[in-house]
């Protein structure tokens, strides 16, 4: 058996197996709840019933033969009950009703109607396929005569209408289950979601309830099996022997994958106002057209939200310029192998920050120093790879071509760095220290693509050279200086910018031996390029093996009040080098006994 529900604020429809089903308001009490204030929060509870009567006209004392015939019982534990005879059952009574039936309380209509009638599916007309498979004269026989012009007009402006609506809103399906009855000339529509078997109401249109306010499952089910559009057929009521009280049709409802997740419903009821039976293929036509709205709408709506969440995607990652390009052309995200240039920024000492802080304070002092670096690399049209704890990655030239690539992402960092003091006058007070950064820049060849989910966009570069702009992050901290690039970069920033060649090193992982640069803005006096220039020269002398020179060079430029970490770090390089070439004590005294002469010399050997 079927149960439905329907006032202006819901409409349900259940399937009532054996047992007893509880009705009310308050859905702590009940098993189904109807929003209606004026129903009792536990109004009414309905049991079916099956039983196994004798067939009267097979009684006989050797052969006895039987049919199942359900019975419905309401018992009623709230307001009055009015059924559609006008008999009341009040409060604390029960009652066996006939099935089909219809009840009323408050303000809503309750109607319980067979689940399955055999007839109904078998009556059942598909429309055929439009789509060439059919002639123009079998077509024109399908469909039958056409209605009135003013009709087909009302029918076009409907259609119109739909098409111009949002697609997937509460709205539009209202506004499709409303064309049904106007101008599909049927006394009430649906729109009923279909999924994993279960069939719910979604919207609906009824113009008057006592007409019927129930779908029918097997009708249904008969559309959703098949993919198309079925209906009673007007030739089906012409038959004097027919039963069927109402007319239905029902067309399906296909989402962006081609899958069907719902139908239009329209029904057409036998009554003395109704001058119309059945369907006919015009009509079938219409609702299904309105089903092909739906449709319309339903892909609009999942096309849509692919581009939000796509561009949501990209955002968390590019540069608004670049997500522009990407939305017109997504491929471009395709894997690749390509030079870029890749950037590690980390943060100083942020061990110590954990320490102090709370959590909250801490996320709220990582998210805004996060913020502000990843603002300087989208204004530089850089990509952001991924966020670790006190750090992010980020790299240039994919997925768009970037002829400066490696200037973009030297003038990232640096502005990262000019951007410091700034952070710090906001943290200051809070870490009672001030926020340092590492950031190391290396180019060269890498393999571009995502290697994250449609939810979740992980884009960047794979391979040896990504690991080395890493390591040459990690560089930074032993040297002291904030921002350090590759030799492949600073080649590529000449014209850009000054840099200073500041030491030669193996790094972490690497037999090879690297030469490391730090950039300047080209904006130096002639002073400042000339202690640069001072500092690469003492730095040769090292390279040299003159360590004694060196030094003297880097004190020179130490008296001259340059306060610079790379002069520091030059000079112990030249200490300890300069203690590995002294002999040891061993060493020194079996060179003096070499050197000396014999204490009583042989004089026949002179």
């Amino acid at each position: 058996m079927e149960l439905s529900a329907y006032n202006s604020r819901q409409h349900k429809q259940i399937q009532l197996q054996n047992g007893a089903v509880s009705i009310g308001s308050d859905a702590s009490q009940v098993d189904w709840q109807v929003d209606d204030p004026r129903i009792s929060p536990f109004q009414f509870s309905i049991a079916v019933e099956t039983l196994e009567l004798e067939k009267p006209e097979i009684r006989n004392r050797t052969s006895r033969q039987t049919e199942a015939h359900s019975r419905v019982v309401l018992e009623n534990h709230g307001r009055s009950i009015i059924l559609s005879s006008g008999r009341r059952v009040h409060g604390g009574h029960a009652s066996e009703i006939e099935i089909p039936a219809m009840f009323w309380i408050g303000e809503t209509c309750f109607s319980v109607q067979p689940s399955s009638i055999p007839s109904n599916v078998e009556s059942l007309a598909t429309l055929p396929s439009f789509n060439g498979d059919v002639t123009g004269e079998e077509l024109a026989k399908i469909l039958g005569k056409s209605p009135a012009a003013t009709t087909l007009i009302h029918w076009l402006q409907s259609i119109g209408l739909l098409q111009r609506s949002v697609g997937g809103s509460k709205e539009f399906f209202a506004d499709a289950a409303h064309a049904v009855f106007d101008p599909g000339g049927l006394d009430s529509g649906m729109i009923i979601n279909v999924k994993n078997g279960q069939y719910e109401i979604a919207t609906s249109f009824i113009s008057n309830p006592e007409l019927g306010i129930g779908f029918e499952r097997d009708v249904v089910r008969a559309c959703v099996e098949s993919g198309k559009t079925v209906f009673h057929d007007v030739q089906n009521f012409e038959d004097p022997e027919c039963k069927l009280r109402q007319a239905v049709v029902v067309s399906p409802i296909f989402n962006h994958q081609s899958k069907l997740t719902g139908v239009v419903y329209g029904s057409r009821c036998r009554h003395r106002n109704n001058f119309r039976q059945g369907i006919r293929p015009l009509e079938a036509q219409f609702i299904q057209v309105v089903g092909e709205c739906v449709t319309a709408g339903m892909v609009r709506l999942a096309q849509e939200a692919d581009a939000a969440r796509t561009r949501v995607q990209f955002e968390q990652v590019f540069s608004p310029k670049l997500v522009e390009t990407l939305q017109r052309d997504p491929s471009i995200l395709e894997g690749h192998e390509r030079e870029v240039t890749v950037m590690f920024c980390d943060m100083r000492a942020s061990s110590v920050i954990t320490d102090k802080l709370p959590p909250r304070e801490v996320y709220n002092v990582l998210a805004d120093v996060m913020d502000q670096l990843t603002e300087r690399i989208l204004e530089h049209d850089g990509v952001v790879i991924d966020y670790y704890g006190d750090g992010l990655a980020a790299f240039w030239n994919a997925p768009m071509e970037q002829e400066n690539h490696a200037s973009l992402a030297v003038q990232a960092g640096l502005d990262i760095i000019d951007s410091l003091p700034e952070i710090n006058n906001d943290w200051r007070q809070v870490l009672g220290r001030n926020i340092q950064v590492g950031i190391g820049i290396h180019t060269g060849v890498a393999l571009i693509g995502n290697s994250g989910s449609r939810w979740r966009m992980k884009y960047g570069p794979r391979g040896k050279n990504v690991n080395i702009a890493c390591r040459i992050e990690g560089a930074t901290k032993d040297l002291g200086i904030p921002i350090l690039v590759s030799e492949s970069t600073c080649k590529r920033i000449e014209k850009d910018f000054v840099t200073r060649r500041v030491f030669s090193r193996q790094l972490a992982g690497f037999d090879e031996t690297f030469d490391l640069y730090q950039p300047f803005d080209t904006k130096m006096d002639v002073r400042e390029l000339e202690r640069l220039r001072h500092y690469e020269s003492a730095l040769r002398l090292y390279q040299q093996g003159d360590f004694l020179d060196s030094i003297e060079r880097l004190v020179e430029m130490e008296m001259k009040g340059s306060n610079d970490a790379a002069i520091e770090y030059l000079l112990q390089a030249n200490r300890n080098a300069m203690k590995q070439q002294m002999p040891t004590g061993e060493e020194l005294h079996h060179s003096r006994t070499k050197n000396r002469l014999p204490e009583n010399p042989d004089v026949s050997a002179r």
